[in-house]
């Protein structure tokens, strides 16, 4: 699994995230191969992020390929969900979760749902105050919107290819 791959290839070519370029040069991120059925793992790792430095890594990325299904892979989204309001009083994080099958609700582009799509199962845990410093100077609609013309601008094909060419 190429994790620097998809993020520089995919998500900072195509200007998904306006600040993961910074997190792959600074390198403020980390992966774990998780499975997904152990559950003191999990929570191990998820509260190691709780109490990670943001200053040295910023973004946490849970990969399995034992989520490949896409019902595993929501119902792995509400567990994580129900993690992050377990400590909602302590600490707030946010999910984003990217799958090979993901489905934004309500969305008439195909194309769009690429924005959260990635070879592999993965969730990213962030800590929401940092995303709160970073898209404080930035219009976010603005984001979402160069985000749909972006991928309105390519086939189904040519971002499928894009996103195959991360696995190898």
């Amino acid at each position: 699994m190429n994790l620097e791959k998809w993020i520089g290839e995919y998500v900072v070519n195509l200007q998904l995230c306006p600040f993961a370029g910074g997190t792959l040069k600074d390198k403020k991120w980390t992966s774990f191969e998780i499975d997904f059925k152990d559950y003191r793992s999990i929570e191990h790792t998820f509260y190691a992020f709780l109490k990670e430095e943001h200053a040295v890594i910023d973004s946490y990325f849970l990969t399995s390929e034992q989520l490949i299904k896409w019902e595993d892979f929501l119902f792995f989204m509400h567990f994580l969900e129900e993690l992050v309001a377990e400590v909602e009083a302590f600490q707030s994080i946010k999910i984003v979760g990217f799958h090979p099958d993901y489905k934004h609700a309500d969305v008439e582009s195909e194309q769009v749902h690429y924005s959260n799509r990635a070879p592999w199962p993965l969730f990213q845990l962030l800590h929401s105050e940092d995303v709160r410093n970073r898209t404080k100077l930035m219009d976010i609609e603005r984001v979402l919107e160069a985000n749909v013309e972006t991928l309105n601008g390519y086939t189904i094909e040519a971002l499928q290819i894009k996103l195959d060419d991360c696995k190898r």
